[in-house]
């Protein structure tokens, strides 16, 4: 599968970039928490925390020296788990582990039965989504999605959707006709 999705991108890179599903579990799982405590400004940082810490991880990543998709994958696990520290942090700011007790098991068994029917159900719908640029990219190669293409090819592309826009252009505002004047309008 690899060869076909990935063929660009090495193994132990494409290895690493799975400790991403870990930290998204945690801020996932923290989230919700914070969303069943009623704390929505808790769930909020959260999500602004999960979309935020990417920006300096990878800031970090490029700056030691990493580049290209190993800054990438090395700013997804630092943000992740940034953000999974945030979650966690503010968990523990309300109060949530204080009073933790003996786990239930069968509410547990029905929990996660209700999640993992959830999870296949999001799998299959972004699978639905992603199936049209997995079978073109199989199908055509990376220039079919629009990657890789010289910036000749580009600027033609621009040239070309410039001289379409201009057909396309609206037609000048129509004014009412003016009032003759001469012998019978005076």
């Amino acid at each position: 599968m690899r060869r076909w999705f990935f063929p660009t991108v090495p193994e132990p890179l494409l290895l690493l970039a799975a400790v991403c599903v870990v930290t998204q579990l945690v801020t996932v799982w923290a989230k919700a928490c914070c969303q069943g405590q009623a704390d929505l400004f808790g769930a909020n940082i959260v999500i602004i925390a999960e979309e935020l810490w990417f920006l300096p991880a990878y800031a970090v990543a490029a700056l030691l020296g990493s580049d290209g998709m190993t800054a990438v994958v090395a700013g997804l696990i630092g943000g992740g788990a940034l953000a999974s520290a945030t979650a966690l942090g503010r968990l523990a700011q309300t109060g949530f582990f204080r009073d933790l007790g003996q786990p239930a098991y069968r509410l547990g068994r029905e929990i996660a039965a209700f999640g993992a029917r959830g999870e296949l159900g999001n799998l299959l719908w972004l699978m639905n989504l992603r199936l049209d640029f997995l079978a073109l990219g199989v199908l055509g190669g990376p220039s079919a999605l629009g990657e890789g293409v010289h910036p000749g090819v580009e600027i033609r592309r621009a040239d070309a959707a410039a001289g379409h826009s201009r057909q396309l252009r609206p037609l000048p505002a129509i004014r009412p006709p003016r009032p003759r004047s001469g012998p019978s309008g005076a």
